[in-house]
């Protein structure tokens, strides 16, 4: 029996075997060959006191085939299972990573709480689990969607070690800044099945998305500085996007002030009225992003800037342009007034969404078409619906942070129709 093995408890398990280092590679497995396959809490805790020494001491190879070895056994209880699997993470991770997301998915939070068991030895996760991106993206899915009841017992418990080791595993994807990372973030902070954990995933993705600025920002030459100083092409992220929003807000200016209706591209007219000048409901979404397109990348030709339709996202709604000039690309998310999203599509959509594309640096437009305040389809958050295309904008950049609106804009162009010129709107419907 093992029972007594480490009496010191799981506060010394680094030093479990630290005078045997060259024996333990030898006397492990004997020790654990007649192990039974169904054992007390009083074995398994043993067993992870000396799980946790060899691999320490032991070469991985070795103890890789030994936990294969233990894992083809039947009817082996869930806490020892729990246990071989990880150390298995660590050793073989090819064949048990698997075995391990079917263990802890097809089960209770109970068997979570074995894995973790071993893989957090007191409050402190073991060292080396930064694994790649897929694999920690599988585990954290898997793992964090247990804590489904933190106010219970087993919630209680499970949680004082799920949660430093949630921490570890999504810090290692916040300070990796490759596009896997980043999209293994933005998703994992998007899955509900993570609703108790999205405030960290949510902080880890913003944390994610500075640190990649930094890593693939690339300074200026001094030739593009001097062009740019002279109305010459962008050089950097943030003059594309300030390029951009410049004509974006002189296009509005336009199509509000101008002596060319050029809001009626907007809007289906009226073919009741033979001179055309009545107009019935707006535009669809893409239409009126067509039509916008149109008018920008006119705007942009001479700045050799490229703005098209930003359709390469397998979630896009094709509502969206992107921008690009050489190496930079900023993405304008456009929405209408009656919009059902209006109010979270800046956070869900445009600022999950640009993180993905390094070219961005993290710069973003976010643009409302208003239609008037008729078309408003969901109240705010907080407070009463805007009467005015000023309002919504402020409204809208009060939901950013003081970090976010360093590099999100805001822009909401009015194409409401004159008085007179738009039939009533019915009220069931757009």
């Amino acid at each position: 029996s093992m029972q007594g093995f480490g009496g010191r408890g799981e506060s010394g398990v680094n030093f479990a075997l630290t005078e045997y280092g060259e024996v333990g590679p030898l006397a492990v497995p004997k020790m654990l060959a007649p192990f039974p396959i169904r054992c007390t809490d009083a074995q398994v805790a043993s067993l992870r006191l000396v799980l946790w020494a060899a691999l320490k001491y032991m070469p991985p190879d070795d103890l890789g085939e030994l936990v294969l070895e233990r894992l083809r056994r039947k009817g082996m209880d869930h806490a020892q299972l729990g246990t071989w699997l990880g150390v298995g993470l660590f050793v073989d991770r090819k064949e048990c990573l698997p075995a391990t997301l079917d263990f802890v998915s097809d089960g209770t939070e109970t068997r979570c709480q074995h894995l973790l068991e071993f893989l957090v030895p007191h409050l402190d996760p073991l060292p080396d689990q930064q694994w790649p991106t897929a694999d920690l993206t599988a585990l954290i899915k898997a793992v964090g969607t247990k804590l489904s009841s933190p106010s219970d017992d087993v919630g209680f418990i499970l949680g004082r070690k799920l949660r430093p080791l949630l921490r570890v595993w999504v810090d290692t994807l916040e300070n990796r800044v490759d596009d896997e990372a980043v999209a293994a973030l933005v998703g994992l902070a998007e899955d509900p099945a993570l609703k108790n954990w999205r405030g960290v995933l949510l902080s880890a993705r913003d944390k994610q998305a500075t640190i990649r600025r930094v890593s693939v920002y690339k300074a200026p030459t001094i030739p593009e500085v001097l062009e740019g100083l002279n109305g010459g092409p962008p050089t950097s992220p943030a003059d594309l996007a300030a390029l951009v929003s410049d004509k974006l807000a002189n296009l509005a200016n336009r199509i509000r002030n101008g002596n060319t209706d050029a809001w009626q591209q907007y809007w289906h007219t009226d073919p009741s009225d033979p001179k055309g000048r009545k107009v019935t409901k707006p535009m669809v979404e893409e239409s009126c992003r067509d039509a916008l397109l149109s008018d920008l990348q006119f705007l942009l030709e001479p700045y050799e800037v490229d703005a098209q339709p930003e359709g390469h996202h397998a979630e896009d709604a094709r509502s969206d342009i992107i921008a690009v000039h050489g190496i930079h690309a900023v993405v304008v998310e456009v929405k209408k007034t009656d919009a059902k999203d209006l109010w979270s599509a800046m956070t869900d959509q445009l600022i999950a969404r640009y993180v993905r594309d390094p070219r961005s640096g993290g710069y973003g437009i976010f643009l409302v078409l208003w239609f008037g305040a008729d078309y408003l389809q969901r109240s705010p958050p907080d407070g009463t619906l805007p009467q005015s295309p000023e309002e919504l904008g402020r409204m809208l950049e009060g939901f950013l942070t003081q970090e976010q609106r360093r590099t999100i804009e805001v822009i909401v162009v009015d194409v409401s129709a004159p008085a007179g010129r738009a039939e009533p709107r019915n009220k069931g419907g757009l």
